[in-house]
């Protein structure tokens, strides 16, 4: 932090990376006025002859391969449209074609940018491509501060570590040490001076028995909702593994009515994901007792934090999936716990600081119809691939008569409709297949009279 010399001329601080690579920070909070514009950032000033973006830029001709970050809380939309149109070209000429199309942007790099590279426009180019500019406010670096300590950080003591306390703690610390390298060994024996331990969420039985737990108690519900005992493979699985794998996706948001075994196709994603080693994390939320924060919503599942930081630290930057059943438990409409809806959205927030964890959803469709709040989850804009269960084949059907021994049996049209709901079929095969039926009614008349052994 404020290193000595030319290399804090004009940022905040510089980080070496274990693979040595050196990226330089220029961090402003936000500009009077409105939005950065790339003339305000290459202006220069009038005491020092220096302006913003020259300082950053300047760092790659002491180090070459400097990676560049602009970070501000105000926009600075222009300079970060030309930093994203830069990544992908690897010649000058094909970033001129990346931008041929704006003028605006076009005038932004010839004006200013290269005058600022005294003309050499191969090293603006160059400049650009190294550089990402980063939009936060404080309030959400805050929090995601506060939320990577939660997953790093532990009071020896066994207390509870506040995040808040912890972060001014570090701050104290590094506000006393202004210019010389702070090394991760420093850092740590500091760390460790406060009766702090760092935790290792990958090797922790604890957290990881905690969490095999919680999975295996949802998995053993759903297979009290097995037909036969077994999966009936559905393709909405292979849709929501196809949405996960999707870049630009948040996850799957699975639509159905009541008793069509949504819980069920989220037990064959399960396993898949099993197979793949990716982590993840199932919440229920019918089966939760009240509470009002997403960390407490973690303590009700025995877990130490909010389950998105736990399944963060288990995953260690890599894939994984937090999975949220029955939505429809939290609905203004038919819901037992629509207060549970801020945790929930608490729950969404805490995501967004892991661009590697996906989530898989599922709600009812007449919740998710007449809920505001839960519909919005639902538009093409909440970035969730929207992915509808429908009835069983007549195929799946039969094939399910079958096993259970009852090939030869003939259903009419309307009884196979009835039956394409796989709850109808679990009631239909439970109760007595020997009777004839033509209503849902019928059905579930005849399951409550018939004799359970």
């Amino acid at each position: 932090m404020e290193a000595f010399g030319e290399e804090s001329e004009g940022v905040e601080f510089h980080l070496e990376t274990p693979d040595k690579k050196i990226q330089f920070h220029s961090v402003k909070r936000q500009k009077q006025g409105g939005d950065w514009s790339v003339a305000d950032l290459c202006r220069a000033n009038a005491s020092t002859g220096r302006s913003i973006l020259g300082d950053l830029f300047n760092k790659r001709r002491t180090y070459n391969n400097a990676q560049l970050r602009f970070v501000s809380a105000t926009g600075a939309n222009q300079l970060r449209e030309l930093s994203e149109r830069a990544e992908t070209p690897t010649t000058l000429a094909e970033f001129r074609a990346a931008i041929s199309g704006s003028r605006d942007l076009q005038a932004a790099f010839a004006d200013r940018i290269v005058p600022l590279c005294i003309g050499e426009e191969e090293f603006a180019f160059r400049s650009l491509k190294a550089l990402e500019v980063v939009l936060t406010s404080q309030r959400e670096l805050t929090r995601r501060v506060e939320q990577r300590i939660e997953i790093l950080f532990y009071c020896k003591n066994r207390s509870n570590l506040a995040p808040d306390e912890f972060r001014r703690t570090i701050a104290e610390f590094i506000l006393e040490n202004l210019g010389p390298t702070l090394t991760t060994e420093r850092i740590r024996a500091f760390v460790d001076s406060e009766g702090i331990g760092i935790r290792d969420w990958k090797t922790d039985r604890t957290v990881n028995d905690a969490v095999n737990k919680i999975n295996r108690r949802y998995l053993a519900i759903t297979e009290t909702e097995l037909i036969n005992s077994s999966q009936i493979v559905r393709n909405e699985s292979s849709q929501i593994i196809n949405a996960l794998s999707t870049p630009e996706s948040h996850g799957a948001l699975l639509v159905a009515p009541g008793g069509y075994g949504k819980s069920c196709v989220l037990a064959q994603v399960l396993s898949r994901l099993a197979v793949q080693d990716v982590p993840f994390i199932v919440v229920r939320m019918d089966s939760l007792q009240v509470c009002s924060t997403s960390r407490q919503l973690g303590q009700r599942l025995d877990l130490r934090a909010s389950p998105a930081i736990v399944l963060a630290g288990i995953a260690d930057n890599s894939s994984c999936v937090l999975v949220v059943d029955q939505l429809d438990a939290m609905s203004l409409v038919s819901g037992r716990n629509p207060q549970m809806w801020d945790v929930f959205q608490e729950l969404c927030e805490d995501i967004q600081s892991y661009p590697n964890m996906k989530m898989v959803l599922a709600c009812r469709d007449f919740d998710l119809d007449h809920d505001h709040r839960l519909r919005r989850l639902g538009d093409s804009q909440s970035g969730f691939t929207r992915i509808t269960l429908g009835k069983l084949t007549e195929t799946d059907i039969k094939k399910s008569l079958a096993t259970a021994g009852l090939g030869e049996l003939t259903l009419n049209n309307r009884q196979l409709e009835i039956l394409g709901v796989p709850f109808h079929l679990l009631l239909f095969l439970q109760g007595d297949p020997s009777s004839d039926f033509s209503s849902v009614g019928e059905l579930y008349e005849t399951y409550i009279m018939y004799p359970k052994i």
